[in-house]
Order: structure tokens, then sequence, then C-alpha cells
């Protein structure tokens, strides 16, 4: 799957401030467009169905550790160990309908009310 756009501009980016780092190995100014095109074509052919939301910031995330951890030029496979792991959200359910509350709860609810409503009026008279 081609990476999109987005996940392109965030490779280009990394590289970029790689780039201005110049760790060894680094290529030359006149290089580094045609190796973030490599990139970007290594990481696009990587078994990973990319998706914009999820992995801009797993693609920043990897370019940021590996500005403070390495001293060579990296290639997309020490990339790869420094991307972190998709996380899998667990979704919840849909909300279980329990129909209508039995009358007692109703009841209660309503002698709550009007006890809760008692001591509103009573304390509002006593601050006069």
């Amino acid at each position: 799957m081609r990476l999109p756009e987005l996940l392109q501009a965030a490779v280009y980016e990394g590289l970029g401030r790689m780039f201005l780092l110049r760790p060894e190995g680094c290529p030359a100014s006149d290089e580094l467009d045609a190796v973030t095109s490599i990139w970007v074509d290594v990481l696009s052919n990587m078994p990973v169905s990319w998706d914009e939301a999820r992995d801009l910031h797993r693609i920043r995330g990897a370019f940021y550790a590996m500005e403070h951890s390495i001293d060579r030029w990296p290639t997309p496979f020490v990339f790869k160990r420094f991307l972190p792991p998709v996380r899998n959200l667990v979704s919840l359910p849909p909300p279980r309908s329990y129909g209508e509350p039995p009358p007692e709860w109703r009841e209660m609810v309503e002698r709550l009310r009007l006890k809760l409503e008692g001591k509103q009026i009573s304390s509002t008279h006593a601050t006069n």
C-alpha cells in the first residue's frame, strides 16, 4: 500500500531533521531528495496497512527517538526498530438495555427528590 501523503510528509520532515543533525554516513545535500524518495518507496512496500490517523504519531515518534539514540544515518530497517507498535484499541460492546426500571425504583427516586427539595427550601430560609 502506498504511503499516504501526510505520512510521506512526516518521513520527509524526519529525514530533514536527521540531515540537519549530520550523523555519520549522512547523504550529501544533493542526494537527500533521492534518499527520501527511496525511503518512501521502501516504507510503502512494507507489509503494513498505513493509516494516517494511527501512524502519523508513530512515524514522528520513531524519528524523534532516533534523533537522540543514533550517531549514524539510519536505514529503513533501523527506523522500523524504532517505530512504536500499533496500539490495538479494544472497543467496548454497546450498552445493554435494561428496559424500564421497576415501579419501586421510581417511587424511591421521587421520595429522594422530595427530600432533597425540602432540604434546599429549608437551607434557603436559614440564610435569610
